[in-house]
């Protein structure tokens, strides 16, 4: 199951990439390079960044003290994903 969803996630961050190269040039793999990599990596690397404990999240005074289960970061990273391709589209739109 995690091959489709890196298989999946691969293909949608190209698609990113396509558009964004024929929209913007190479400023646009830039922009999806920065925006795309979390997302990529909480799909790929769910149940190995959901392990992390113990770290201080945003400076804040309570450590992560459990596991997140690798189902719901690869549920956020998804979330994330499609929220820079929906952004991509929607300023195809907007500059249309």
């Amino acid at each position: 199951m995690s091959k489709l969803h890196e298989i999946l996630s691969g293909l949608v961050c190209l698609a990113c990439f396509i558009i964004e190269y024929v929209r913007s040039g190479a400023g646009g793999i830039v922009y999806v390079l920065l925006h795309a990599i979390w997302p990529m990596l909480m799909i790929w690397f769910s149940d190995a960044i959901g392990s992390l404990t113990g770290m201080f999240i945003f400076g804040s005074i309570h450590p992560l003290s459990t596991e997140t289960p690798g189902a719901v970061v690869r549920f956020f990273g998804w979330i994330l994903l499609l929220g820079v391709l929906g952004l991509i589209i929607w300023n195809i739109r907007l500059v249309s």
